[in-house]
Order: structure tokens, then sequence, then C-alpha cells
């Protein structure tokens, strides 16, 4: 019936699947179709996996089908020529010789019955690599060259086809002859120790081989050998004893030579020796000296030491930096520019000292500028001060954030009622580009970092002194010289 055979390989439905139109296929044929294509085979609609379906009706139809084993053969086919064709020889015969099997049943039944037909062919359980009919397999079992034996000499299990060489070539509890053919039999793991300890038809060396003895004896006549050769072993012995005096008295005359060179070597060596000793002596002392002078100058090193901490200590309880950020906004920066006047901040406080921050402008034309200082304006404590970190900065208003920046690293004091900074601290013509942003809205921004450094009662004491005009020179000059002291802290600090 064409409805129960498969359109992709031609044969009989095996676990038939169909598509959406109905046609129908072998599951694995189609499973490999879909691997490489996605339509149907027959009407090359769209197809998918999960579109497939099991034909239930080709399934019951097939297992309700009456079939013959895959081994069955008619009397006609297993005949041998045209001849047996007209035998009468029963069927039933010809299936005891086993010639076809001749099982027939539902298509369902046939799997299992495969499973246990005497006729299909399986894999040697020896592993020689044949097909052999399950029927047949225990004879095979029996002439298969890979059947496990075992050595008749050793009881060692082996495939078949290794006895043969196994026996011939290695197995030691084989008994063999000597190969000498002194006319001992002994198992194969013995023939070494015999030949070479045993055997009387072995060739040997002769004991005197090494005094250069050529000859190669057996075994059972080397004493004969001996006593026929005497004279000749005796010179042997005397050649080599010979050479060997020869060698002995060649190496005692290189020691002895050597043995004068070490001497002068020594007596040079001894010589240096002294010579070192003088000198290792005359360092001894010398280092001796060094010894004390190092103790002295480490004593005075401690000393020192502990005044260099004093005075640290001092400086430190002196010094005391005090730091503030002003920040300062110059409005009708063109009105003031134009008038020429100068602008001034509010007064502000660091420490005990007042400040403010001036603006002037200088100079024409393309060298006018504008001048910045910071004013001293006086205090609860008077004096000169340290101003030593101080510094200026125009900052930009625009995303450029370009600044202009002084500081007042090489003008560190500033006297009471006086200033310090730069007559030309920034030009005109930087300050208008609008690149740089520095003058934005008719308005300046000035901010200014000012660090003090805060004085003690005896470091004012000691300036009023310095200032004091005395009429006497010795007074003054230590004043001047306790003021320059003074200053140099404050530089430090």
């Amino acid at each position: 019936c064409d409805d129960l055979i498969c359109a992709i390989c031609s044969g009989v439905l095996q676990k038939p699947i169909s598509c959406k139109e109905g046609h129908t296929f072998c599951e694995n044929c189609v499973s490999h179709w879909l691997k490489t294509k996605k339509s149907c085979p027959t009407c090359r609609g769209p197809m998918t996996q999960q579109s497939l379906s099991k034909n239930r009706i080709a399934e019951n139809m097939l297992n309700a089908m009456t079939v013959r084993c895959k081994h069955f053969k008619s009397p006609v086919e297993c005949s041998e020529g045209p001849e047996r064709q007209d035998s009468e020889e029963p069927s039933a015969k010809r299936q005891r010789a086993g010639q076809w099997c001749t099982w027939q049943g539902p298509l369902s039944a046939l799997e299992t019955h495969l499973e246990d037909c005497g006729f299909v062919a399986v894999p040697c359980p020896n592993g020689c690599g044949l097909q052999v009919q399950r029927v047949q397999l225990q004879l095979h079992k029996a002439l298969c060259p890979q059947r496990s034996v075992h050595c008749e000499h050793c009881n060692g299990a082996m495939p078949f086809r290794a006895l043969r060489p196994h026996v011939l070539g290695w197995c030691p509890k084989v008994v063999m002859s000597c190969p000498q053919k002194c006319g001992k039999m002994l198992p194969r793991e013995s023939l070494r120790q015999h030949l070479s300890a045993d055997c009387p038809l072995e060739l040997v060396d002769c004991v005197f081989s090494v005094q250069g003895c050529k000859v190669r004896p057996t075994r059972r006549s080397l004493p004969q050998h001996l006593r026929d050769n005497v004279l000749e072993h005796s010179q042997l012995n005397l050649q080599v004893f010979q050479t060997f005096k020869d060698e002995v008295s060649s190496t005692i005359e290189g020691l002895r030579q050597k043995n004068v060179a070490l001497e002068k070597t020594m007596a040079i060596l001894n010589g240096k020796h002294c010579a070192l000793q003088g000198t290792v002596l005359n360092l001894s002392q010398k280092n001796a000296v060094l010894e004390g002078k190092l103790a002295a100058e480490s004593s005075k090193n401690v000393t020192l030491q502990q005044d260099v901490a004093v005075l640290r200590r001092k400086m430190k309880e002196s010094q005391e930096i005090q730091k503030m950020c002003v920040k300062w906004t110059v409005k009708n920066f063109a009105e003031k520019r134009a008038k020429g006047a100068d602008a001034h901040s509010e007064k502000f406080q660091v420490a005990e000292y007042e400040f403010y921050l001036s603006l002037g402008f200088n100079g024409e034309g393309k060298d006018e500028a504008i001048g910045l200082y910071l004013v001293h304006c006086g205090g609860s404590i008077f004096g000169p001060i340290n101003i030593a970190g101080t510094s200026i900065t125009l900052t930009s208003q625009t995303k450029a954030t370009h600044t202009i920046c002084m500081d007042f690293g090489s003008k560190p004091e500033l006297e009471v009622h006086s200033s310090s900074g730069w007559a030309e601290f920034a030009k005109l013509s930087d300050l208008n580009k609008k690149t740089w942003g520095l003058v934005k809205d008719d308005m300046l921004h000035i901010q200014a970092t000012v660090c003090v450094q805060k004085l003690t009662s005896s470091d004012l004491v000691l300036h009023t002194d310095c200032s004091d005009s005395s009429s006497d020179d010795e007074p003054r000059g230590e004043n001047m010289r306790q003021c320059e002291n003074f200053r140099l802290r404050m530089g430090m600090a």
C-alpha cells in the first residue's frame, strides 16, 4: 500500500509522523530532513518539528499487518542451484539445518522477535571484530582467535592468537635446551644464570684479560689455558707493572715540582703576612685615636641635638600661622577706570591685624595696567608682620576659568600703615579679553588669601629694642643682632 510508504526513504513507515497537510514520513527521516530544510518534501509547504504529529491510523495499520522476519528466505532463495529447486527436501528440515527463519506475526511484535531471533548477526563478545549469527555464537566462541586461554607452562591468561608467540618467545617456564649444546635442559628464566655461571661450553674472558690477554676459552678449558700460558701471562703482568711504575714516577716528579713552587709561594706569602701585621698594628693605633675623637664628637653631637630640639620647640611655640580667604567684587569697573580713581575694599581682620585691598590704574595706551595692593592699617599689636604665603588672584567668570595670580613669597614683611603689592598686576588689554572672562558685566572679581604669622610678646619686645635709637654702640649692636635673628626666624616660618 503506497499510503504506508515513506516519501523520503521510499521504505515502509517506521514510527509514522505527518505534517499539517497529511503527508506521512518516518520519524527519523523527517528529523534529518528538517536539519537542512524547512518545507514538506511532498507539497513544499512550510514545516517545522513542532508542526508535526503522530499518525495513529497509519501506525495501527502497520502494527496490525502480518510480517515475516527479515532473515526469512524461501526455499528457492536458499537453493544452491537450479537442480535444488526440484528437491523434495521438506522446508522444516531446511529450517532445522539453519538455512532461514520462518517466524511470522504482527508488525508490533517484530522488534521483540528480533531481540531473540537466532539468525540476527551479533558482534563477537571476545572482540575479534566478526559478526556471527546468534545460533552460531557458541560454536564461534570455541574457535574465536580472541578467546581466552591459559599457557600450559606458566598458567598465564591471554588471547588464543597470542599463545604461540608467548610460548616460543618469552614464556619463562618453557623448558629449553642450553644454546651452547652442553646437554642441560632448564626453564627459560634460568637460562641466563646458567650461561653466566654454570655452562661449561660458554666462552669466558681470561683472568688476565685486564693485563691484555685476548683469548676467550670455554669455561671448561679455562684452567688448561692458564696452565699452558703461564709465561705469556707473566710477561703481560711485567709490562703492566712497568707501565704503572713509569706513571707513578712521573706523578711523583710532578708533585715534587709543585711542592717546590708551593714552598716559594709560601715564603712570599709569609713576607706579605708580616708586612700586613705591621700595617694592621699601625691602623689599630690610628683607629684607637679616631675612636677617642669620635667619642668626643659624639658627645658634642648629643649636646647639639639637645640644643636644636630646645630651639625647635621654642620656635614652634613662638610661631603660629593664621590664614583668611577674602573675596572682593569691584563694580562699575569702566567708570572707575575712566576717572582713574583708586578703589578700596572693606577692612577685614586676620589675627590681631587689620587689612584692606586697594586697586589703582597706571600707565597709558597699551601699557595701561591695574595695580593691586594689600594695605596693613593697624591692629591691636604694634609692629611689622610676616605675610609669607599671601596671594592675590583675578578669577574668570566664564567657562574658560582663566586666572592671574601673584604671591608675596619675595615680600614677606609688611610694616604698619604700609602696603605691598604690584603696580602692574595685569594689563587692561588682558582683562578685556572676552575669552579670558576676567571682567564681566562691568565687574572685576578679586580673591586674596592672606597668611599672617602671629607673634609672641617676647618678639614684640625684641622689635621695640631693635627700633630704639640707643646712643651706646655696644647695646645697639647686640640689639641689631637679635633683630636679625628675629627676621631670620620669621623667614624660616
